[in-house]
């Protein structure tokens, strides 16, 4: 073997020893008795992944050192990252792994390195197959079926919504969790309504649980379900028709009827009455008609102009924001951001267009919901983050806290519960304990200036708690504890009460809920039903992007990234339902980043501007 083969072989081993280590802390005397203590070679899986990494280094490893470039070593060393934070938090509820002692420092260095090489190797094989394959010249040896050929969206609709028949029949008349089951609560009175959800898609359920109400509290939640799953399916499926009409590989379209169709999650979410179905859906949607607005090839394609396309992204995103709250936020950065792929004479209209959806929600936020009686959302919402930072600092530090301290905090919140309530991956019990109705700016202020008080203190106790209430968002080998992905239960919550209930046996649910569960356990499948997958994949095409030098094209993933970014912010850890938008628009996502990697098309794309 030459000297590369020779170093292909020391890495592979580096990386399985990454690999192997536990996670765990040891407090052992000396580095070595430490490194032993963490270190588990013994078992089988893991000399078949040194194996593996043995003929797969040293295979690629030539071809590795020429195609390797500056983003697959950023993102190898994020991944890295990622990996040691997510190890640490999964099995010690800290950053001991990485942070405990000096030696721990070197052996989580050591791991660092383990994974860099094998994120850098793997990312950049994979850029460089990528870039030598050609989304467009790409032809499936066998056409479509000749009905789907002619009727790709209808196709895909009929095959998504037969694979979500299951779902639907065996959970009629519908899952209500406890999102779904407030916003019905409000709509009949049972509590104070307000814009804690989208309160126009609370109208809208709500006024189809009126009409079946006409029968029964069953009927009504039915109807919901029924007509909701319906436009989810028509979302998805339009999704499928654009990638067809685009000429996308006849692999990515069945691939994408497939992915709505068979994924658990879509068909859970299809029978369920929740926000994020909709929203999810919708969104999609409009992912799919912001890039056919972005490139005139595929405005070509639809059979379209612009103009149109314009009217219909703006509606669909109004649509989005009516769906839920924080949806504002990635249409109106993602359509100031379409600027810059139209001509210069289109962006004034594009920059209309976003203004006015931006407008428009405003509107139906700051003046017609106060006028229909709807109440703004408490301002606790927003402060998971510095409110699970306090939490955990009077768990971990309570004997350097001021009196001064305490009594700013107990302004906001219960003092006196706060240890007691905190769960890091969950920030609900600690905002529970919010003062609702006696806030006031100065005592915002001063329960601020005690949290940063704290924070110059002890600044590392708040990096923890931010960490393990969000590293399920980026660590794919997560499975979210704090509550369940899916919502396959129908519960009472408030003092108003529905008659309603399931009408097939418990035994023929729990089949159903056991074979979405087993998703989450099978290699491969796990992982596309992990939250943070899904981000390890926005930032994999991302960076595709930049290995093709095509950066601008990232500006497209702006709605897509600020998902992930509100999900960081969100009272969970690693969330399920609030990462489906992003798992919703993935498609989308692999068709624009791979597409727009293509020179030769987005240059013929900007000659017919």
């Amino acid at each position: 073997m030459n000297k590369r083969k020779w170093i292909s072989v020391i890495a592979a081993f580096w990386s399985a020893a990454a690999i192997a280590l536990s996670g765990e802390f040891v407090e052992a005397n000396g580095l070595l008795r430490t490194l032993n203590s963490e270190l588990n070679g013994i078992r089988l899986d893991k000399l078949i992944v040194l194996a593996a990494l043995v003929a797969f280094y040293y295979k690629v490893w030539d071809r590795f050192v020429e195609e390797s470039k500056w983003i697959t070593h950023l993102l190898a060393a994020s991944f890295s990252v990622c990996m040691l934070i997510g190890i640490s938090y999964s099995t010690q509820g800290s950053w001991v792994f990485f942070m405990g002692n000096r030696k721990q420092m070197v052996i989580a260095f050591l791991a660092f390195a383990g994974y860099f090489i094998l994120f850098d190797v793997t990312l950049s094989i994979f850029y460089g197959w990528l870039s030598r394959l050609n989304l467009y010249q790409i032809r499936a040896k066998k056409p479509l079926p000749a009905f789907a050929q002619k009727h790709s969206h209808l196709w895909a609709f009929l095959v998504i919504y037969l694979c979500w028949l299951p779902w639907i029949i065996v959970f009629f008349p519908g899952s209500v969790p406890a999102d779904g089951y407030r916003q019905l609560d409000m709509y009949f009175g049972g509590e104070k309504f307000t814009t804690r959800h989208a309160w126009v898609l609370t109208m809208f359920v709500g006024l189809l649980m009126s009409i079946g109400r006409l029968i029964n509290d069953n009927m009504g939640v039915f109807l919901i379900i029924l007509v909701t799953s319906l436009l989810e399916c028509y979302c998805y499926s339009g999704v499928c028709s654009r990638l067809k009409k685009w000429k996308a590989p006849k692999q990515l379209y069945v691939g994408s009827v497939l992915f709505f169709g068979l994924m658990p999650m879509f068909g859970t979410y299809a029978q369920t009455v929740i926000k994020d179905s909709m929203f999810s859906a919708v969104f999609a949607l409009y992912m799919a008609l912001y890039a056919e607005c972005a490139i005139p090839a595929l405005q070509k394609r639809s059979g379209k102009r612009l103009s149109s396309q314009l009217i219909q992204l703006a509606i669909v995103g109004i649509l989005t924001c009516f769906c839920r709250n924080n949806g504002i936020y990635m249409v109106f950065v993602s359509m100031v951001f379409l600027i810059f792929f139209v001509a210069k004479r289109q962006r004034l209209v594009v920059l209309a267009l976003a203004i006015a959806v931006f407008g428009c929600y405003s509107v139906s936020e700051k003046a017609v919901a106060p006028a229909l009686g709807i109440s703004s959302i408490s301002s606790r919402v927003y402060f998971s983050i510095p409110f699970q930072q306090t939490a955990r600092y009077v768990r971990s530090y309570p004997e350097d806290v001021t009196e001064e301290e305490k009594d700013a905090i107990n302004q906001i919140l219960n003092y006196d519960q706060l240890a007691q309530r905190y769960n890091p991956e969950l920030s609900d019990p600690v905002k529970a304990t919010y003062r609702t109705g006696n806030i006031t700016k100065e005592k915002l202020m001063n329960y601020f200036k005690a949290w940063f008080s704290m924070f110059k203190k002890h600044p590392g106790v708040y990096i923890e708690a931010t960490l393990h209430n969000t590293y399920g968002y980026f660590y794919p080998f997560y499975h979210n504890t704090a509550q369940g992905p899916y919502r396959l239960y129908n519960k009472t919550f408030t003092e108003y009460q529905f008659e309603y209930d399931y009408v097939f046996p418990k035994e023929a649910r729990s089949v159903m809920a056991q074979y979405a569960y087993l998703w989450r356990n099978v290699p491969g499948f796990a992982q596309i039903s992990n939250s943070g997958a899904y981000t390890w994949m926005l930032l994999i095409l991302a960076g595709y992007l930049f290995y093709r030098k095509r950066g601008k094209g990232i500006l497209a993933l702006a709605a897509p990234a600020l998902n992930v970014a509100i999900c960081v912010a969100s009272p969970v850890n690693g969330m399920f339902r609030y990462v489906l938008p992003l798992i919703a628009c993935m498609p989308v996502v692999v068709y624009w980043c791979i597409g727009y990697g293509e020179k030769e098309f987005t240059d013929k794309s900007e000659e017919s501007r």
